[in-house]
């Protein structure tokens, strides 16, 4: 009997690192097609953090564009700070990102495996690693690489705990990933549900208080770190503005206390006429998560209800495995439930990428969901049907969001890839950077003027803002609403008021970018577009006068300014 067990362990032992490699292999050569050394942005998010890093490595503390960080939990970039000290260059530090979602996929394998079988794991974390909002971290600068893989490792030691193995150890370590999950990223309090419902794997009833009390503890730690750092955060800021500054540095300063200041987003302030939209459009969640292109196809009505159909015949399969799993006491599954559910609620919008810390358990709840509905007598004679319409459906994911990861490695790796990429708008940030620093940004602040409509919402302009800060090492004063153009009759004066010798505005008529395309055109592959997404403009004598931008080569190779 001891042999046979021995021999059952070391095919266990065999198969686990057999899953592990193809995991790394596969999802590691496919994340590698995205990496050309370069800085790929891909949102005002990315750009801000980096920025944030570059000024910890250069001993300027948690500053982003001359103003001080309010609302932006410093574990990520402070991370980011500490690689760029050893190593400026890219092409080192995006690797970093892809360990971490290596890392991040390897653990969350681990924790599947308790609750399906391996090689259904294995299938299912390869799918997760190939969708859009898994694949993109391994080559932007987001928290979600670093968040992941944080989560990751705390459901394992959460269920490795719920399963009886050595406390001693695991729950301390459990309190620290619970603290960096927080420090990553605010939402990783949200995250801590999950990690609760991994406590109680294996415990048929609720009643013991083992798992409550490091439930409490990880609860208790997180909450705190998060309620002690955004104070931190928000005296230090109160008192950098009391200081001697000047203007132009106290109208940063006040720009960021009103764009990050406030305890109670205006967002949660919902009434039940908001709330009952919000539920009542869940299921655009679940499609967006699985079928990224759809964001685009939201903007015509009679899609929009397509896919929001789409997304509840999944919550509907997801639901059921919920079911099943309140009377087998599997626990994490409510867990998962009240995540989502949380998000939903909390959130005006749809954002997949919110949702994609709980990926795996998503799609392995609608695979187990789906395979207990087929398996009922009432669907007996539908069930090749149901079976086939469901590997259609798998399939479709798999391939679109397989086409935007294939896609992406064609335009990173393209001899003119800075054209390309973003539709050209990384193109023209390169050009008008090259120009700010080679004048030493005009001696002074430069002006962000660009509000614009994006996929039905507003901007203001910080994403162009924040890469060029980045960029640049410049300055950049934004004025917000208040002056939405130059052409304002109070742009000559605000202007004159900060002293300022260049503005950075967008075209009044610009075709959208969606990706690495610009609508209605979506030039595919094609010669990109020529109208520029941004316009550098030189104020002389009150006058505006279009600078003539230098020409470009080549993208963000390593961290300016390092």
């Amino acid at each position: 009997m001891t042999a046979n067990r021995h021999a059952v362990v070391a095919l266990k032992e065999k198969e686990l690192i057999r899953h592990v490699v193809v995991l790394t292999l596969v999802l590691g050569a496919l994340y590698a097609l995205c990496q050309n050394g370069c800085w790929l942005p891909l949102g005002s998010d990315d750009a801000f953090h980096l920025d944030i890093a570059r000024n910890l490595a250069l001993g300027r503390g948690l500053t982003s564009n001359g103003a001080p960080v309010i609302h932006t939990p410093p574990g990520f970039p402070a991370l980011l700070a500490s690689i760029m000290l050893v190593t400026p260059e890219f092409s080192i530090l995006n690797w970093v990102l892809v360990f971490l979602l290596l890392g991040a996929v390897i653990m969350w394998y681990l924790v599947l495996r308790r609750y399906t079988s391996p090689p259904k794991a294995l299938a299912v974390m390869l799918v997760v690693g190939i969708l859009f909002e898994w694949h993109r971290f391994s080559y932007t600068y987001y928290t979600e690489s670093l968040s992941y893989f944080l989560l990751g490792a705390a459901m394992l030691l959460a269920v490795q705990f719920g399963e009886g193995r050595s406390a001693s150890w695991r729950v301390p370590l459990l309190a620290l990933l619970c603290t960096a999950m927080v420090l990553a990223n605010w939402r990783g309090l949200l995250s801590v549900i999950l990690v609760c419902g991994a406590l109680f794997t294996g415990q048929s009833r609720l009643s013991s208080g083992r798992p409550w009390a490091v439930l409490l503890l990880i609860s208790f730690v997180s909450a705190a770190t998060m309620f002690v750092t955004l104070n931190a955060l928000e005296s230090r800021a109160e008192h950098i503005r009391t200081q001697g500054l000047s203007e132009v540095d106290r109208e940063l300063a006040d720009n960021a206390l009103k764009k990050q200041g406030g305890r109670l987003p205006k967002h949660l302030e919902i009434g039940p006429s908001e709330m009952l939209r919000r539920i009542t459009e869940a299921g655009e969640w679940f499609s967006l998560l699985l079928w990224p292109p759809a964001t685009a196809a939201k903007k015509w009505p009679a899609s929009k209800h397509v896919i929001n159909l789409l997304g509840w015949l999944l919550i509907v399969f997801l639901s059921v495995r919920v079911v099943k799993a309140v009377r087998t006491s599997q626990w994490i599954w409510v867990a998962t439930a009240g995540f989502l559910a949380v998000l939903i609620i909390i959130r005006w919008y749809p954002l997949p990428r919110y949702f994609a810390p709980a990926a795996p358990l998503i799609l392995l709840g609608i695979w187990d969901g789906l395979g207990q509905v087929v398996s009922a007598k009432a669907f007996a004679r539908t069930k090749r049907m149901i079976m086939g319409c469901a590997f259609a459906g798998l399939i479709s994911v798999v391939a679109c969001n397989l086409a935007i990861l294939v896609f992406q490695a064609w335009i990173v790796h393209s001899p003119d890839f800075h054209r390309k990429y973003l539709g050209g708008e990384y193109l023209d940030m390169l050009r008008i950077s090259e120009h700010l620093k080679a004048q030493a940004c005009g001696g002074g602040p430069v002006a962000v003027v660009a509000r614009y409509a994006d996929l039905n919402r507003a901007s203001s302009g910080e994403w162009v803002e924040r890469s060029l800060s980045f960029m640049t090492d410049c300055r950049f004063l934004n004025p917000g609403k208040r002056i939405r153009s130059f052409a304002d009759p109070e742009f000559p004066g605000w202007a004159e008021r900060f002293h300022l010798n260049y503005v950075v505005t967008r075209p009044d008529k610009l075709a959208t970018r969606f990706w690495h395309f610009r609508e209605p055109l979506l030039n595919l592959g094609g010669e990109p577009l020529r109208e520029p997404f941004y316009v550098l403009f030189e104020i002389e004598g009150g006058s505006l006068m279009p600078v003539r931008l230098p020409r470009v080569n080549d993208g963000v190779r390593r961290v300016p300014g390092l």
